[in-house]
């Protein structure tokens, strides 16, 4: 059983409240009331520990406008129309010699 489940358990099973469950787990309030709501609404299935986020190599560059292939600049090396603001253009990215 992972802790998630532990806590909501003890909040809807035992009947201790959200700022008991949350010192006794060393957890805030808040994320026991989080747990909770999510155990409602998608059962134990919502409790996993899955990341929100997408990982930072996924993610454009701070700054950057992601843009897609238009049919103007079809060549692989430079997939965008402005290649300074992209980041997956040819300049934001080393070239293999």
């Amino acid at each position: 059983m992972s802790k998630n489940t532990a806590i909501v358990l003890s909040v809807i099973e035992a009947g201790m409240s959200t700022s008991e469950a949350a010192q006794k787990f060393h957890v805030s309030p808040r994320w026991v009331q989080i747990l909770v709501a999510r155990y409602r609404k998608g059962g134990v299935e919502a409790l996993d520990p899955d990341s929100r986020r997408r990982p930072p190599w996924e993610e454009p560059a701070r700054g950057t406008t992601p843009c897609a292939p238009t049919e103007s600049t079809p060549t692989a090396k430079s997939p965008c129309a402005t290649p300074a603001r992209c980041a997956t253009s040819a300049s934001a990215a080393p070239t293999p010699d």
